[in-house]
């Protein structure tokens, strides 16, 4: 007779399982996903198209982190001419531009005082309102 030998952390429980199986399955937590450091991140909500093409559309709630120092191709949230903007960055030399993902928007060339605000790090839109009634008065 031939005897194989298994492991029995393998072995899968049938029927009813342990109370305490609930308690050992990791509890989800998006803020520790998505925030690098709470003291340093904040919410701010999109108005605006020009950023649709780069996933970003019209009342998504956006993350942003004010420890982050830009770097090119990275979308800021920025305070310039009296507006809050958010946008790509680039930066060559001492000459930075600030330019939309959709078309019809113009770039701009920062020209007067830019106060840098912080780095979207993450967007996300609220894909059924009707459960949420308080994400339309944020």
């Amino acid at each position: 007779m031939r005897r194989t030998l298994v492991d029995p952390k393998e072995f899968i429980q049938s029927g009813f399982t342990s109370p305490a199986e609930e308690y050992a399955v990791p509890d989800l937590r998006l803020d520790h996903l998505m925030i690098r450091d709470p003291e340093a991140t904040y919410p701010a909500r999109m108005q605006g198209k020009a950023m649709e093409k780069a996933g970003i559309a019209e009342g998504s709630y956006l993350l942003f982190d004010r420890g982050i120092d830009p770097k090119n191709g990275d979308i800021v949230y920025v305070w310039y001419d009296n507006e809050k903007l958010i946008r790509f960055y680039e930066k060559h030399g001492q000459k930075i531009t600030l330019y939309a993902a959709t078309p019809g928007y113009p770039s701009i060339q920062v020209e007067s005082e830019l106060k840098f605000i912080g780095v979207v790090t993450w967007a996300n839109k609220c894909l059924c309102p009707r459960m949420f009634p308080l994400v339309k008065q944020w």
